[in-house]
């Protein structure tokens, strides 16, 4: 066990010190687009151990990032607040799609979240007036600096913003971490051993399912306004 932290704490200090000796902004980019890959990663993953084998994460990802750009470029908004708003979305929008769909299992709950996927990829490329089609939305302006005591944080420099996806990707894996340590993990879990046992012992097995869906894709939506 004090193998493993020890291990953490090298990774952690190796991910922090990155920057400096990685001055490329085109290899910066490509640790930025990694970390918010694992961001996905990490929001899927309760879904794919609770048994609900979804392939439209991309989607919810995207309706954060969308929602916060329009709010942003569209309507002058602060940043800070539509990037919550974005994940908000992403959760309302899971909740409403899980309604239906998350009484469905198996293969036929896979290719239905596949349909999904779809459609949230043709609704914004077709939306031209409001997310720009496929060339999406230009000219968004950075996040608003972070005032502090000694000064601000400004991100103006591929640096700032792979510590800002660095910070996201701590953060979630932290709060997910402690989701699936909870209650509402531990249940996930036990639906997805056997979900006709969970229900004869008064599970209420939608109400967890929807938890679990909403809190991923809320994160997935936090990743996306990123």
């Amino acid at each position: 066990m004090q193998l493993k932290w020890v291990g953490l704490v090298v990774l952690l200090v190796a991910l922090l010190a990155l920057p400096s000796f990685v001055t490329d902004p085109y290899m910066l980019h490509i640790a930025i687009i990694t970390l918010l890959n694992i961001i996905m990663s990490i929001t899927l993953m309760p879904l794919l151990r609770s048994g609900l084998f979804s392939i439209t994460h991309a989607a919810f990802m995207a309706i954060g990032a969308y929602t916060s750009a329009i709010l942003v470029a569209k309507l002058g908004l602060n940043f800070w607040l539509t990037f919550f708003l974005g994940g908000a979305m992403a959760g309302i929008c899971a909740a409403v799609i899980g309604l239906p769909i998350l009484r469905i299992r198996g293969l036929f709950f896979l290719l239905i979240t596949l349909g999904l996927n779809e459609i949230v990829r043709l609704g914004l490329d077709s939306w031209s007036s409001m997310t720009g089609g496929p060339s999406g939305i230009a000219n968004i302006p950075p996040p608003n600096p972070i005032p502090l005591p000694w000064g601000k944080i400004e991100f103006i420099s591929r640096e700032s913003f792979y510590y800002f996806a660095l910070v996201l990707c701590i953060l979630i894996f932290l709060f997910i971490y402690r989701v699936w340590n909870s209650r509402i993990g531990s249940t996930c879990r036990a639906i997805a051993e056997d979900e006709d046992l969970a229900k004869s012992v008064g599970i209420n097995i939608m109400k967890y399912k929807m938890l679990m869906f909403c809190l991923c894709c809320f994160c997935a939506g936090l990743g996306g306004s990123f």
